[in-house]
């Protein structure tokens, strides 16, 4: 079955960026010239998925809005870059369904994932944290939504993303158990932040998911913490170790996570700098800076 739909969890507070994101979405915080869900919404339209739903808590309505550019607002803006650019937006809004829905707890990943079911039915989906964001590091690596669809349409299985992280790091990730020679690997079983001496490898699972259809009845069975949240991973275990997990390899991507204040300065810094246009006026800014 093709992938289609695509799961972006979008509720949470970002309280490690306070205050940038105390009176906003973080998720509309700017990465480059475009807010950082922008990103991912394009990237996923651009695999092929025709379905994203936006899973949103009460202060997040920003966020659709982002996505509705008013036509009053383009019949007003001259015929420069910034009619283009908000042209781009809803031409990408048209590009793909987006659906929104209410997250009315923060409950956990699991439970936010969850709140989509309606929309996802028995289908296998994406789940994109847009937090996370991994570009390819070379022009001959394909886009990651695109190499996951790819992996699972060779495989039939769903996908983790798993990337070599350094020892001290171990415990701030899930991380997965695999067999075989690969990548892809076979994901036998994945645990949650576990100490290091208890880890099973130090492949870390980043945070892109494409899951079977019936990971959304696995998340309705999901017994919650003592803290009553559903988390993912407990699914993600499940679905591996009943054979249907397959983990690639994303060494081969940038990371940065935006979820904390050096990610998101230093996914900027990098961001500009690559840029042919703005690199040397940022360069030029610098230097006639007072040192």
């Amino acid at each position: 079955m093709p992938v289609r739909k695509a799961v972006i969890p979008a509720g949470g507070l970002g309280t490690r960026l306070f205050p940038l994101s105390l009176a906003g979405p973080k998720e509309l915080l700017p990465l480059g010239d475009r807010p950082a869900i922008h990103h991912v919404v394009a990237e996923a339209a651009a695999a092929g998925v025709e379905t994203i739903v936006l899973v949103l808590s009460g202060s997040k309505w920003a966020i659709a809005d982002y996505f509705s550019p008013p036509d009053h607002l383009l019949e007003k803006l001259p015929d420069d870059e910034r009619r283009r650019r908000v042209e781009e937006i809803r031409d990408l809004a048209g590009a793909v369904e987006i659906i929104t829905v209410t997250q009315r707890q923060p409950l956990g990943l699991g439970h936010a994932v969850g709140c989509a079911a309606s929309v996802v039915g028995d289908e296998p989906f994406l789940v994109i944290l847009p937090d996370d964001i991994l570009t390819p590091a070379t022009p001959d690596v394909p886009a990651l939504t695109a190499a996951m669809i790819a992996a699972h349409g060779a495989t039939g299985q769903g996908v983790l993303t798993l990337r070599q992280v350094p020892d001290e790091l171990v415990s701030r990730y899930g991380i997965a158990a695999v067999e075989g020679d690969g990548p892809p690997w076979r994901v036998a079983w994945s645990v949650e932040k576990p100490r290091l001496s208890d880890a099973p490898s130090n492949l870390a699972i980043m945070g892109r998911y494409l899951l079977p259809g019936r990971a959304m009845t696995l998340l309705r069975d999901e017994v919650p913490t003592v803290q009553g949240e559903i988390q993912l991973t407990p699914v993600l275990d499940r679905i591996a170790r009943e054979g249907g997990m397959v983990g690639i390899d994303v060494t081969h991507y940038r990371y940065w996570d935006l979820g904390s204040m050096a990610g998101f300065r230093a996914a900027n810094a990098a961001m500009a700098l690559e840029d042919p246009d703005i690199n040397p006026r940022i360069k030029a800014l610098l230097d006639s800076g007072v040192r």
